[in-house]
């Protein structure tokens, strides 16, 4: 473990004195630059990960992932990289996703497990699907550079925790160490030049990376670990989703349907929320390595959804001082009501107005 731990301090170290050189050069430029950025981490990351190769251990693994499995993803994401500056057509980077995401799973057999009553072809699939949608969800919380980057450290640093607990083996800590120093050296970049930002057709590439590390995790049984260090995102989308298909012409854009923009648009000062997301971050770190030890998949999980959602309402209603506890809960008890009442009432009269 020591010299393990070694190994991805270096590497740590390693990505983020790069990434620091790498964003000084594009910051010289003094003009906004969306793509640049995230084809310096993909770099940074493919580097890295060819170093690590050299120091593979197999015997850390419970599921079939070899080296040239964990080096693929690595290579795929530089490669989609380069190709998404060339060639900017968002048809043709859904193609590539899709053949990499259904290459890595199919040719090098590893997929998550998501029942063993049916046949393995059905879990790849599924594993396939799995992946190629979490490229999709970044773009949803890309509102700007803080979001994004201290959402993908929640991921990436919970699971360098699971490394160190033992629950992860020692290439997926130092896959999180990598992601984890690179988006540490954007945050901090970022901080001095703005410019440094990360487009949505560069997010979706995140998105692939981050599904690397979900779907290799999951195939090492820490999914629910994975999904808990999620859960703040993963509330976001499903609330921006489900806006979005109601059809309603104010939930169009998919991403200001989020609980982060209203926050902003009802003049929450950035001290609370971002206060109230680190405390959420450091809830789902905790509590998704509590869950490498629980006896089952939901009982921790569950627990934590329901922390965060409190959270998040504490924050949607930083104006009012609640009375206690229980007249809180009948207050947010009856918002919800309330809003499903308004929801299903506009429904009603679009059919209405279709008949």
């Amino acid at each position: 473990m020591f010299a393990g731990s070694g190994l991805l301090f270096f590497g740590m170290f390693f990505c983020l004195i790069s990434s620091f050189f790498a964003f000084s050069l594009i910051g010289k430029k003094n003009l906004p630059s969306f793509n640049a950025p995230f084809v310096a981490i993909s770099a940074i990351i493919c580097t890295a990960i060819l170093i690590y190769s050299l120091f593979w251990k197999s015997s850390d693994f419970i599921s079939s992932i070899t080296s040239s499995a964990f080096i693929a993803p690595a290579i795929l994401l530089l490669f989609l990289s380069l190709i998404s500056v060339a060639l900017p057509k968002p048809w043709l980077q859904f193609i590539l996703l899709a053949l990499s995401c259904c290459g890595i799973i199919f040719n090098f057999n590893i997929f998550i497990e998501f029942s063993p009553q049916i046949p393995p072809i059905i879990n790849k699939l599924l594993s396939a699907t799995l992946w190629l949608t979490i490229c999709y969800f970044p773009r949803i919380i890309n509102l700007n550079t803080g979001i994004i980057c201290t959402q993908t450290l929640t991921i990436s640093l919970g699971t360098i925790m699971l490394y160190f607990i033992n629950a992860l083996p020692q290439a997926l800590g130092m896959l999180a160490a990598y992601i984890s120093a690179c988006f540490i050296g954007l945050v901090i970049a970022g901080q001095k030049n703005s410019n440094l930002l990360l487009s949505d057709h560069m997010s979706n590439l995140l998105g692939f990376l981050i599904g690397w590390l979900v779907i290799y995790a999951s195939a090492e049984g820490a999914g629910s670990c994975i999904i808990i260090f999620a859960l703040y995102p993963l509330i976001e989308i499903t609330i921006a989703l489900i806006q979005k298909l109601t059809f309603m012409p104010q939930f169009a854009i998919t991403k200001n349907n989020t609980l982060y923009l209203r926050m902003i648009n009802a003049d929450t000062p950035p001290s609370i929320i971002n206060r109230h997301l680190l405390r959420i971050s450091a809830i789902c770190i905790l509590f998704g390595n509590f869950q490498a030890f629980a006896p089952n998949n939901y009982s921790i999980l569950i627990f934590c959804l329901l922390i965060i959602i409190w959270q998040l309402y504490r924050i949607c209603n930083w104006r009012e001082i609640p009375s206690g506890f229980k007249e809180t809960n009948k207050k947010f008890l009856s918002d919800v009501k309330n809003n499903l009442q308004e929801v299903s009432q506009r429904l009603k009269n679009i059919d209405k107005g279709r008949k």
